[in-house]
């Protein structure tokens, strides 16, 4: 399930909130990397096909992750994410940084 998230001009944050059933089951079988493969494949096929650029890269070819452990480090993740926009006016790739 997605959490929190913010799409910004040359990057994206989200919290991805993992639910496992409470019987006992194997937490290995669609790992986190692969939850991503397909998130940037799905929609890098669509944002190239809205720019009629098809096969245009779209992503970066890593991802950074963590362990969200608690409440409190759950509330200051969303809270970065939320603030994310307001700081792309000094974002160092930011094309009109001033």
């Amino acid at each position: 399930m997605l959490d929190s998230y913010c799409i910004m001009p040359n990057h994206f944050h989200g919290i991805a909130q993992l639910n496992f059933p409470s019987y006992p089951v194997n937490k290995s079988t669609v790992p986190l990397t692969e939850i991503i493969r397909q998130l940037k494949s799905y929609s890098a096929k669509k944002i190239n096909l809205e720019r009629g650029t098809p096969g245009a890269p779209v992503w970066q070819r890593s991802f950074f992750d963590r362990i969200i452990r608690n409440e409190r480090e759950l509330y200051e993740v969303r809270l970065y994410i939320e603030q994310n926009p307001l700081k792309w006016s000094i974002d160092q790739e930011n094309p009109d940084r001033v």
